[in-house]
């Protein structure tokens, strides 16, 4: 995938932090993602349309944080970004995450893919 390839994470209401900021663990694969956090591909689709396909399948959204491929090996060199279209949605790609092991690495990683996430602030339209 391109360095510069935008990666578009949803910002769900169950990950907003109390204090109105993006939280790490959206950045972690939950226990049933095999080790790979589902992303849009930004140039395969927008903004509004990626939240407008989260809305179709009545999964709320407030927004969405953007990391870049280039980001992703910044914080290791060991996250794969891949464009994995599926049937309902073509524009899906993941950022593979099995390689890192143990557990407290993939926090560090996500905090900091995170922080890149929140320098541009989360992105409704």
């Amino acid at each position: 995938m391109s360095d510069l390839r935008e990666l578009l994470r949803a910002v769900s209401p169950s990950i907003w932090q109390q204090n109105n900021r993006l939280s790490s663990a959206m950045f972690q694969p939950g226990r049933r993602d095999d080790g790979k956090l589902s992303v849009y591909d930004g140039s395969a689709i927008s903004v509004r349309e990626a939240i407008d396909h989260r809305a179709a399948q009545d999964r709320p959204c407030l927004g969405m944080a953007i990391v870049t491929a280039e980001e992703c090996s910044r914080t290791d060199q060991r996250l794969i970004c891949c464009k994995s279209p599926e049937l309902d949605n073509p524009a899906h790609a993941h950022i593979d995450f099995t390689a890192i092991t143990p557990r407290k690495a993939v926090e560090s990683a996500a905090r900091k893919l995170r922080d890149f996430a929140a320098a541009r602030g989360m992105k409704t339209a």
